[in-house]
């Protein structure tokens, strides 16, 4: 996970991906964050979903495409797979 991540390229990024972020948004982001620095790896949409309290399907509106890729760019993790890859 880059160390220089601030909140404002999250903002960034996700302007640039079409994404309108918001409260569900920033828990998606910081979810992923401390699970990936516990876990080593990024979560699963199912473990995003049971961290923020929202649903899977929720979640892909939230943020379009490959849920878990696009988590993972947000919360600055570029480097990590998802389990099982």
């Amino acid at each position: 996970m880059t160390t220089d991540w601030t909140p404002g390229e999250a903002e960034e990024l996700a302007g640039r991906e079409g994404i309108a972020m918001a409260a569900k948004h920033w828990c998606a982001i910081t979810s992923t964050r401390e699970f990936i620095a516990r876990n080593q790896r990024i979560p699963s949409l199912n473990e995003v979903s049971a961290m923020c309290g929202v649903t899977p399907a929720e979640l892909k509106l939230l943020f379009p495409g490959e849920v878990e890729e696009v988590l993972a760019r947000l919360a600055g993790a570029v480097d990590f797979k998802r389990k099982g890859l």
